[in-house]
This record gives C-alpha cells, structure tokens and sequence, in this order.
C-alpha cells in the first residue's frame, strides 16, 4: 500500500484499536518514503528517522528521552496539533542537536527505506529531512512526519511495512535558507 498523505501528519491511534486489531509488540516495521518534486524523482536527500515515543502494551503513547524532558504536549487529537507537535520536535531536534536513530539519503528512484542499521520497534517516529537548494536556485523544505509505526490503513489493517510520499514546500526567497 502507498499511503498518500494530506497533510505531513498520521493520526495517533487509539489503545482498544491497536488491541483489536492483533497489534503485535515482537514484530519490526519497515518505513519507505517516497520524494517527488514537481513529478520529478530527486535523489541524494537526507532523511532521518527519530523514535520519539513509545507505546506501551494498553496501546497509550508516551514521549521517550529527551522529547520527553521538554515542555511538550502530546497532543494527537487533531491534524493541526500533530503539526504541531512535528514542528516543535523538529525545532528541538535541530536547536539541541539530537541524533538521529537512523539516517539515509533517497536512492536514483527518490526513495529512502528504514531502517538501514537499527531495527525500527512499534513506536511513534518522527521523520525528517534536510532542506536542499534546487536547480533553479529555489529551496525544498521537507515538512516532519510525525507517524506510529505500525500505521493503519482505511479498512483498520495494521501496516508493518509503511510507504508514503514526502510533503514539501517549494521556496523562491532563498534568503530563509
């Protein structure tokens, strides 16, 4: 499956539904983005997947160390507060240098797989990418994606091998960059 996304968001999902659904604590998930511009495959730009929290075995979600030592809110219950809450784990990523639990650069058919060294556990990631100039002098701004993995799909299908396409914005000030 290739999930599309609307906005750069998944929804958190509720304890009972990962309980019902044969959620399975033992199993590794695999994540594949897809990075387009303008129907354009673009290769060699840098991903990074962050854990950022985990879940725990009622299904609840909880921020892990060090996301969970700002004054940060978890805050699943609309498409603008995980924005929100992707951007501001963005900014504290960036602001405190926090490493990465996986890095990787998109392929000649812009894709980039994960996990390429450690194994990714159900939990909830935060994935990003480094902004790049383009061609035309333009910049691309890879908007977070803040997902649980395993994510589901439509019909409430638990997905372990997730696959979706990177949101951006295009840039023409390229005094911002």
């Amino acid at each position: 499956y290739l999930v599309k996304l609307a906005l750069r968001c998944f929804p958190i999902l509720e304890a009972p539904y990962f309980l019902k659904n044969g959620y399975l604590f033992g199993k590794n998930v695999t994540f594949t983005l897809f990075h387009e511009v303008n129907g354009k495959k673009v290769e060699g730009v840098e991903y990074s997947i962050y854990q950022v929290g985990k879940i725990t075995t009622d299904g609840k979600v909880s921020l892990v160390k060090p996301f969970s030592e700002y004054s940060l809110k978890l805050d699943m219950n609309s498409k603008t507060s995980v924005k929100n809450t992707a951007d501001a784990l963005y900014g504290y990523i960036l602001r405190d240098n926090i490493s990465a639990l996986d890095t990787s650069k998109t392929d000649a058919n812009g894709v980039v797989v994960f996990p390429t060294k450690n194994t990714l556990v159900p939990a909830l990631y935060l994935v990003t990418a480094k902004s790049y100039q383009q061609a035309d002098g333009s910049v691309c701004n890879v908007q977070p994606i803040l997902l649980t993995l395993p994510y589901a799909d439509s019909t409430g299908s638990l997905l372990y091998d997730v696959k979706v396409e990177s949101k951006y914005e295009i840039l023409t000030d390229t005094t911002q960059f």
